[in-house]
């Protein structure tokens, strides 16, 4: 059995205990603020140690929780220490561990992608193909909710990130100006739509829609 800290440690949770932790109350409560609703189909793309997704297997009705992750430990290890058995059982959440960055591994049209501190890690590159995914898995009105940490609000030294290689568990903050530039490369639409206070650095959120809506 895996140490009951090691999933914690290793997705850097803030100091607060597990059951308390805000971050993952507070990214429900922001997808609520933008419509979610307990029978949409919701991919968490890079959902780890479930921090997030227990809240949303949770609120979600049965089968509608899909994840995506390429340590598969993670999930584990939240399945069998930080989720109640029955509630894993009636809600049937459904996961891919793949390491392609392949945002369509279910073949599934989402009405939400949540990508929770993904780009934070995220090389240039990576981003692209995050977006070329998420071109392709949404529902025609669905919509994909990404944050980012801004360079100077990082550091002052601090640039947007231009490197190839994942950062984790080291930051990679980018400008605001490069998420609608990926954006437009795959008929998506990039906003600006919330700024969430979570410890030295704010979360910047945005949304990505289809263009033809």
């Amino acid at each position: 059995m895996l140490d009951c800290t090691d999933h914690r440690k290793f997705v850097a949770w803030t100091p607060d205990p597990w059951g308390e932790d805000r971050h993952g109350r507070e990214v429900l409560e922001l997808l609520q603020r933008h419509g979610l609703k307990s029978y949409h189909y919701l991919l968490d793309f890079g959902c780890g140690s479930l921090r997030v997704g227990r809240w949303l297997i949770k609120y979600l009705d049965a089968g509608r929780y899909f994840g995506i992750d390429p340590e598969e430990w993670l999930v584990e290890a939240a399945k069998e220490q930080e989720i109640p058995a029955d509630i894993w059982e009636a809600k049937r959440p459904l996961f891919d561990y793949n390491a392609e960055w392949d945002v369509n591994a279910f073949g599934v049209e989402f009405d939400y992608i949540l990508i929770s501190d993904v780009f934070l890690h995220a090389a240039h590159w990576q981003i692209e193909k995050m977006l070329a995914g998420v071109a392709k898995a949404l529902a025609p009105d669905g919509m994909c909710l990404a944050d980012i940490i801004f360079p100077e609000e990082y550091r002052a030294e601090a640039v947007d990130y231009a490197g190839e290689e994942w950062q984790y568990p080291h930051i990679a903050p980018h400008t605001p100006e490069r998420l609608p530039e990926f954006a437009a490369k795959y008929g998506l639409i990039c906003e600006t739509v919330d700024v969430v206070e979570r410890g030295p650095c704010p979360l910047h959120w945005f949304k990505f829609t289809r263009a033809s809506q």
